[in-house]
């Protein structure tokens, strides 16, 4: 999901969108490639709106740029073995400006014939086990299975039971406050049941609402590494993890 204007950001979404903010020189949303890519996961799609041509000049750029060149005495302008991305495409996708998430999943169902996907916010980094995530889904049996992690109580909350979600409130602090981290299963038929491609369409508030009183919602823990980059103070929290962890690799 790659299409929000990411506001709170402030300066840094002004010139361009939050999943291409960087972070010590490489998008949030490419740090996130790289990490899925590592399940084997080649296949991405970017539901975009906001500044969404600057989506297609940086893949453009990013198959030009992102080489392992050899220099030497027989290659001295450089001699070009392998593009780092080339086993992997990126399709973007204008899901429009204002649209909001249901929506954007929603219109990426309608162009895929896939009947599952692995769906994830653009501006969010964590160690989640990918396989582990979807032997829980097929376990949950529910049409979606969201990524639960913990946060401080300034995000809302979801109540859990049994691998079930029998809450979800965007909004609500509860106690033992899991919140949505997104990487999540959604299945077509959660689609044709919770979502349509009204701009209105929030996958956070009735579609999940309706799953989780329908017993539909599944869930799968983490309790490891999860960060999001909503604030200025999350974006320095993230540049300065990396910059003295040197990669993401280690989470």
């Amino acid at each position: 999901l790659a299409g929000g204007m990411g506001s709170r950001l402030g300066d840094l979404t002004k010139v361009v969108p939050k999943p291409l903010v960087d972070i010590c020189g490489k998008p949030i949303s490419l740090h996130l490639v790289d990490y899925l890519q590592k399940f084997k996961i080649r296949n991405f799609i970017f539901a975009v709106g906001y500044k969404k041509e600057q989506f297609h000049k940086f893949f453009k750029e990013l198959f030009h740029q992102s080489t392992d060149v050899e220099y030497s005495s027989n290659y001295p302008n450089g001699f070009s073995r392998k593009n780092l991305y080339e086993d992997t495409n990126f399709r973007i996708i204008d899901t429009g400006l204002h649209n909001q998430t249901g929506s954007r999943i929603a219109q990426v169902f309608d162009l895929i014939n896939e009947d599952i996907i692995l769906c994830t916010y653009g501006d969010g980094l964590a160690n989640i086990n990918i396989n582990s995530l979807i032997k829980a889904h097929y376990k949950n049996k529910t049409s979606i299975t969201i990524t639960a992690v913990t946060t401080p109580a300034r995000f809302g909350g979801i109540v859990i039971k049994e691998d079930k979600i029998i809450n979800f409130s965007e909004k609500m602090p509860v106690r033992e406050n899991w919140i949505n981290g997104g990487f999540m299963i959604i299945n077509r038929d959660f689609k044709e049941k919770y979502l349509n491609k009204d701009a209105e369409c929030v996958l956070e508030q009735s579609p999940l609402e309706m799953a989780a009183r329908n017993n539909d919602l599944g869930v799968y823990k983490h309790n490891d590494f999860w960060q999001c980059m909503d604030t200025p103070r999350d974006y320095k929290y993230l540049e300065n993890l990396l910059r003295t962890k040197k990669s993401f690799d280690f989470f």
